[in-house]
This record gives structure tokens, sequence and C-alpha cells, in this order.
């Protein structure tokens, strides 16, 4: 059986199941790839614009639910609890707040709210529930959607 340490700095990117790392690698594709497709538009505000923002901002609500799972199942005292829960729900809000605002800087809003929430994920990784390999490749994971966010605001300003 699979036991992973609950202690961050003894988690290494070995421990991540090759299945999580895979799939973080291919959710983290329309992040890199949406600078190069909004440059590439014709449009001011094309589909690669409103879809990059749209991506982004469902990542963060998936992203949020971890607080929700953690909230649900976790043996934690109410008001951590009611702080997990609060967590999971803010984020979404930003998210669909940051597609409603001009491109540019919904971008920087969304790569803001994603760089908060990895750090949250980071800081809870080895606690309620969560392996300590969680950490890491949240760290990693958020340095590249951030670079995405940024360099697509950065293409459609």
């Amino acid at each position: 059986m699979w036991t992973a340490s609950t202690n961050r700095q003894e988690a290494t990117a070995s421990d991540v199941p090759l299945v999580a790392r895979l799939l973080a690698y291919a959710a983290a594709v329309p992040f890199l790839a949406a600078p190069l497709m909004i440059y590439l538009e014709e449009a001011e505000d094309g589909p690669s614009t409103r879809g990059a923002i749209v991506y982004a901002a469902l990542i963060l609500s998936f992203l949020a639910g971890i607080r929700w799972g953690q909230g649900l199942f976790s043996q934690v005292d109410k008001d951590r609890r009611d702080r997990l829960f609060f967590w999971s729900i803010v984020p979404p809000l930003i998210g669909w707040d940051a597609v409603f605002l001009p491109e540019t800087v919904g971008f920087f809003v969304l790569a803001l709210a994603i760089g908060v929430q990895g750090a949250i994920d980071f800081t809870e990784s080895g606690k309620g529930g969560l392996p300590a390999w969680f950490g890491k490749i949240r760290l990693h994971m958020t340095a590249i959607a951030m670079t995405g966010l940024i360099s697509a605001g950065l293409v459609s300003a």
C-alpha cells in the first residue's frame, strides 16, 4: 500500500502518482497555449481570449472544491470547517467576476487568484487528508498557470 509523507519538506516529485502528474500537465496545456493563440488571433476579444479566461475560472473553481472536500471529510473543529467551506466558495466567485472584466484585467485577477489558491493548497498539503506531495505539484502547476495567465494578459493588452 502506498503511503504519503505528511511532511511537505520530505515530499519529492517522485512521490506524486504518475497519473496525477500526467493529468496536471495536461491541464496546464491551455495555460501555456493561451498567449500564443491570443497573439495569433485576429480579433481583439476573440474565442481564444474568452476561452482562456473561462478555462482559468473553471480551474480555479475546481481547485477551490478541494476545500469543500476537506470540510466534509476532515475531523476538524467547527471554526476550521467553516473557513474551509468559505474558501471553497470565494475563488469561484472571483473567477465568475473575472469572466465579466475587461480581458487584460480578467487575466491578471485570475493569475492572482490562482496564486493565492496555490499558496493555500501548499499550506494545506499534509493536512486534512491531503498528501504532502500535493503541495509540491500545486506550487509547480501554480507557477505554470500564473505564467500563462500573465503572458496572456500582456498579449491581450
